[in-house]
C-alpha cells in the first residue's frame, strides 16, 4: 500500500520540508533502490543525466524520477526498509 506524508518544521538555525513516500516491494526492486540511491548521494547531477539518456534512448526501466529530484530540487534522498516495507525520504533545507 502507497502512502505519502508531507512535513514541515523550523527551527532558530532553519527550516526543513521533507515528503515521505511509503510502499512495499520485492528484495530485487529494494536492493535496485538502495544502490541508486547511493549512486544519486555520490553525484546528483551525472546520475540524472545518465538517466536522462537512457529514457530518450527508449529504456524500460530508466530511473529519472529520483535523480531528478535530487538534482533539480536538490533534495537529500534516504531510504528506511524493513523486509519488504521501504520509505524513501527527500527533505531540504533552506
Amino acid at each position: 500500500m502507497l502512502s505519502v506524508r508531507l512535513t514541515t518544521r523550523a527551527t532558530i538555525l532553519r527550516p526543513l520540508a521533507g515528503i515521505r513516500v511509503t510502499n512495499e516491494a520485492i528484495p530485487a526492486r529494494v536492493a535496485k533502490l538502495l544502490e541508486q540511491l547511493e549512486r544519486i548521494s555520490a553525484n546528483p547531477e551525472a546520475v540524472f543525466l545518465e538517466e536522462l539518456k537512457r529514457s530518450m534512448g527508449g529504456a524500460n526501466r530508466a530511473m529519472l524520477g529520483l535523480a531528478r529530484i535530487a538534482h533539480e530540487a536538490r533534495l537529500e534522498l534516504f531510504a528506511e526498509v524493513n523486509d519488504r516495507h521501504v520509505e524513501v525520504i527527500a527533505h531540504c533545507t533552506g
